[in-house]
């Protein structure tokens, strides 16, 4: 016998209180979950009605999307390949760290929403909540900075570049100049990317609250 119960805080987290029993004893579980302060980057912008594709794999038994195991780089990577192999005219995909077995992807070319929400539901390691964040509001939100609760933790690493046919393809100049002051290692990929003549100021970021698992 299980018995749960999520009572949202929203300016704090949320507390969950759960009623067990194991063979003839009865328990109280209670946990706190907390939010964090983070800064994020959204995948539509001001000088255009095309986006670029944002992916969350966010998996593991405490992640936000329920997978029941964490997923290795190669696997992500090969989401991602066949993924792409589905739907025609996207380019090449940055991949970062977002924490241990966590991770993001990026393609910084153009797209339309549609060909962005056929390719993340196609995805088999994609976090489900993203989509579905998509899907309602016709964007979503990639997370730039460290989760900040009293300490910066969480850090956000680029760990692999997947190079695909992107000759054809323009990418958002603003947004590529963005990651690479955040990170100037990936310059080696990008610089010979074409782009259109955004600027940063062509992007809409964000502070928000996000719950730290």
């Amino acid at each position: 016998m299980a018995l749960k119960v999520t009572i949202p805080l929203p300016r704090y987290g949320r507390v969950t209180v759960g009623l067990h029993r194991s063979f003839h004893f009865y328990y109280l579980e209670v946990g706190y979950t907390h939010f964090a302060k983070c800064k994020g980057v959204v995948s539509r912008f001001r000088n255009t009605e095309k986006q670029a594709v944002f992916a969350d794999f966010d998996t593991g038994p405490e992640s936000q999307a329920g997978a029941s195991e964490p997923r290795s780089l190669g696997e992500i990577e090969s989401d991602l390949a066949q993924g792409a192999s589905n739907i025609s005219g996207l380019g090449s995909f940055f991949i970062f760290e977002s924490s241990p077995q966590h991770y993001h992807a990026i393609d910084f070319s153009l797209q339309d929403l549609q060909t962005t929400k056929r390719f993340l539901s196609g995805l088999r390691y994609i976090d489900y909540k993203y989509v579905a964040g998509l899907m309602k509001k016709g964007e979503n939100t990639m997370r730039i900075s460290e989760k900040k609760n009293g300490r910066a933790h969480r850090p956000i690493r680029f760990v692999k570049f997947l190079e695909r046919d992107h000759s054809s393809l323009v990418h958002h100049n603003g947004l590529l100049q963005l990651y690479e002051k955040l990170h100037p290692e990936i310059r080696r990929h990008s610089e010979g990317m074409a782009r259109d003549r955004s600027g940063i100021e062509d992007l809409y970021l964000l502070d928000y609250k996000t719950i730290v698992w």
